[in-house]
């Protein structure tokens, strides 16, 4: 029989130490008060939405009062700095060297939203036929931490119809901007990006800041090659790979490729690159990677192509956060609000990797609750497409919400309790 009395104290002081040495030192008492019970109903109901967080505080007032302030503090309180904090934690504590940074998009969905600010249009990725649909675009940035885990490092919500939007190119390039001084050297920091990235200004920007990069090239571009200004296609036409190895896909099938690389050049690009070229003789499919990494050798090949692959944890990340906190129901109405409650939920998944990097006694506390799952067909598809590391995000979120079901009592926040002098009728007698 589980003691769920211990876990739940384990919890409690494991989680208090966690936001003590991450995002703590820079909030207020309010602050950090509304963050641990946002952070703790969250956990406990795998939802977003204030009024379930507020019945999980169950809280002696009544349930529209605990709505209220957490409404409040999420619509005026400024997490910037505790945003900043996490960054700098996650990046010095948990990012695995050389540091790696996968960039994406998705959209969050609300069709049948009014009152939601600056409420834009997008293409519902979900969707067959990509249909439009009334949301927010969502650019995130995760991390690969030790033991191959997701490090969330932003998550921002932005509408194209903000007064202060110019476009989605300077937005990404501002986030990335802001996370650059959280690193602690300038050296080794690559990002990876789809094909949707795939612009000058983006190799140029990157290139400027030290960074490497990698990212996917669309076919309908072209480049200077030393045999003149050739289109994409036709680099891939002539291209058959010069070096040879395997690996195994996301099906589990082991796979063989060959692999080159072209420098190329372009008048608007600050130097010249590399066109790291991927042949699935199997398949007759070709693709290419535009990349600053020195590719003159067969490591470097590989070297992009490695740093490619990994950015499929993003996509990880995203199936994570909206299957199992439910990020499109939030019911927040200012974008403010929306990007405080996505900081949230990036501080409880930087705390899951942080246990399964370290392995505490929350760790197992949160397997053996786990265990209480029948899910194991769903098991096997998570760990067929994102490995062990991605199945333990899961199996901790699920299994820390298991011991929270038999929490009686809240998380503290450290500091001085204030308690009211209890006062006594006066005798004389």
């Amino acid at each position: 029989m589980l003691n769920y009395s211990n876990f739940c104290r384990d919890l409690r002081n494991d989680l208090s130490e966690f936001l003590s040495r991450s995002v703590y030192p820079v909030l207020n008492k309010s602050q950090k008060k509304c963050m641990l019970d946002l952070i703790w109903g969250i956990l406990k109901t795998g939802s977003i939405m204030i009024s379930e967080i507020a019945r999980a505080l169950n809280e002696s007032q009544p349930l529209i009062y605990t709505e209220m302030r957490l409404t409040n503090h999420l619509v005026k309180d400024d997490y910037i700095p505790a945003r900043e904090a996490l960054q700098t934690y996650a990046i010095n504590h948990l990012l695995m060297l050389p540091y790696q940074v996968n960039v994406d998009e998705t959209d969050i969905i609300k069709p049948y939203g009014f009152a939601f600010e600056d409420l834009a249009f997008v293409h519902d990725a979900s969707k067959q036929k990509r249909p439009i649909e009334k949301g927010y675009f969502v650019t995130a940035m995760v991390g690969i931490g030790f033991n191959k885990t997701v490090i969330p490092l932003v998550l921002d919500i932005y509408s194209t119809k903000s007064p202060n939007f110019t476009s989605t190119g300077n937005r990404t390039k501002h986030l990335a901007t802001d996370i650059f001084p959280s690193f602690p050297t300038t050296e080794s920091r690559t990002f990876t990006f789809d094909r949707g990235y795939d612009d000058t200004s983006y190799f140029n920007f990157f290139n400027e800041h030290q960074c490497f990069f990698v990212i996917r090239a669309k076919h309908l571009r072209g480049y200077m090659t030393r045999f003149g200004h050739e289109t994409l296609a036709q680099i891939l036409a002539r291209t058959k790979g010069k070096y040879g190895a395997t690996f195994i896909d996301q099906e589990g099938n082991t796979r063989y490729v060959k692999v080159s690389s072209v420098p190329i050049l372009h008048p608007q690009f600050s130097q010249g690159y590399y066109l790291v070229i991927e042949c699935f003789h199997d398949l007759k499919d070709k693709r290419a990677y535009v990349t600053n990494i020195d590719c003159s050798t067969r490591d470097g090949c590989f070297k992009a192509l490695k740093c490619y692959r990994m950015r499929w944890r993003i996509e990880e990340y995203f199936r994570f956060i909206k299957q199992e906190f439910a990020i499109e129901h939030f019911r927040v109405r200012s974008i403010k609000a929306m990007n405080n409650l996505m900081l949230m939920v990036n501080i409880i998944v930087t705390y899951l990797s942080a246990i399964i990097i370290d392995k505490n006694s929350v760790y197992y506390h949160s397997l053996a609750a786990y265990r209480s799952f029948a899910d194991a067909l769903v098991e096997e598809d998570i760990k067929l497409k994102y490995h062990e590391a991605g199945l333990m995000l899961y199996r901790m979120k699920r299994g820390l919400g298991q011991i929270l079901q038999h929490a009686n009592t809240l998380p503290k926040v450290p500091g001085r309790d204030r308690h009211k002098k209890k006062y006594e009728q006066l005798r004389l007698l």
